[in-house]
């Protein structure tokens, strides 16, 4: 995997909250694979400790698609994308 889009793809989003052009959150487990992934298409390992949920289970990964894995959508059925579906 070196797309930065795959790697994102690659984990199991456990919850998200989207209305159809906002993505509140995106949660994914809190361990040392998904970390490694986040920090391998460039999110600083301080960063994703500031988005380490207030149990520690999970991290909200909603910003990083954005900012450091070049999509520009996410939708619950096909994950992170490169533009948003045509209709």
């Amino acid at each position: 995997m070196n797309n930065k889009l795959d790697i994102l793809n690659s984990m199991k989003v456990l919850e998200y909250d989207a209305d159809g052009s906002t993505l509140y959150y995106c949660l994914v487990a809190n361990t040392a694979e998904n970390k490694q992934k986040l920090t391998s298409i460039g999110v600083p390992t301080e960063e994703i400790e500031e988005f380490i949920g207030i149990d520690k289970e999970d991290i909200d990964i909603s910003g990083f698609g954005f900012s450091y894995g070049g999509a520009e959508w996410f939708d619950g059925k096909h994950g992170w994308l490169k533009e948003a579906p045509h209709e």
